[in-house]
């Protein structure tokens, strides 16, 4: 079992999400993975988090420029199969999440709050450095489409592309 922990870059996949919120993100990923035995499959089971602020647009002028903040944390499970080689480990997993969203304009009194399943494909890279501490690269692709509060609007992609690095502790 080990327990990583990773920061890293994410582009959203919405057109409109980047417009109000731009169009990088900082997300923070922390995830447990289990072997099964002495097999090259595993379980995994984390949490993401993502808060970004923005600025709103529209049609009208209440709306424009108003600042607003996003909220989202996903909790996150699947299968994986790794590939050991030399001292590396290549990992390929994917699964589903769900997904907790709170969106707030607190200058003109609105919030919306709400979730969504979603899934979640993941390739890692990673090296042992010593018995217990390892170093890993994880480039992330999630796939979440959210319902917006006026249903005369379409729905949002709340997904992303993710690159992030961080550490493992096995146990």
């Amino acid at each position: 079992m080990s327990v990583s922990g990773l920061v890293g870059f994410a582009r959203p996949d919405d057109a409109t999400f980047r417009e109000i919120y731009g169009s990088a993100a900082a997300p923070f990923t922390a995830q447990m993975d289990w072997r099964l035995g002495d097999a090259d499959a595993e379980v995994f089971a984390g949490v993401r988090y993502l808060g970004q602020a923005g600025e709103g647009i529209g049609d009208s002028a209440m709306a424009t420029g108003q600042p607003l903040t996003f909220h989202m944390t996903s909790m996150r499970f699947g299968v994986g199969w790794s590939f050991p080689s030399a001292g590396w480990r290549f990992t390929v997993a994917g699964g589903g999440s769900d997904n907790a969203y709170r969106e707030s304009w607190r200058e003109i009194g609105i919030e919306t709050s709400d979730s969504a399943f979603g899934v979640v494909v993941q390739t890692t890279v990673s090296r042992q450095i010593t018995r217990r501490v390892g170093l890993l690269a994880r480039m992330e692709f999630s796939a979440i489409g959210a319902e917006p509060a006026d249903p005369t609007l379409r729905s949002v992609s709340l997904g992303s592309l993710d690159l992030l690095a961080g550490v493992s502790f096995g146990f």
